[in-house]
């Protein structure tokens, strides 16, 4: 999997583990509301959205992990935060289709604002990687 191999070879990046130090069952990473980890005796990978207002995390679906799998780590991650964002901003669209109250509207209309212009920055940041830049000027 792309990202798990961008990740280990990032000297930059410091992988956790699970188990005893000298013999860790597992090793892990969480950035950008995404969790990452391998199993150290299978290999398995699991990637999972730790963004969710949820105790635990939550497996991302199988076209995120496609993105994992294949474009990397960045993207992936990327593409888990708007996909949250865009599911955010369905709930926020439909509390405020049903509202009465005046001062409730102007505090979702300010949520749905800031969702927006955080999903924005997602999509400019996807956008600027080396696998989705244009090449056309």
């Amino acid at each position: 999997m792309k990202a798990w191999e961008q990740l280990e070879s990032d000297p930059n990046v410091s992988l956790w583990w699970y188990g005893e130090e000298r013999n860790p069952t597992s090793y892990y990473y969480i950035d950008h509301g995404v969790r990452i980890s391998k199993d150290a005796e299978s290999g398995l990978i699991e990637v999972k959205n730790a963004q969710l207002a949820d105790e635990h995390y939550v497996n991302v679906t199988d076209d995120q992990f496609e993105v994992f799998e294949h474009q990397g780590w960045l993207a992936g991650c990327y593409t888990v935060c708007i996909d949250t964002c865009e599911t955010r901003m369905c709930k926020v669209n439909y509390l405020i289709s049903i509202e009465k109250n005046e001062n409730r509207m102007d505090e979702l209309m300010e949520r749905k604002g800031k969702l927006s212009t955080k999903m924005q920055r997602y999509i400019d940041l996807i956008e600027r990687l080396p696998i989705f830049a244009s090449t056309e000027k």
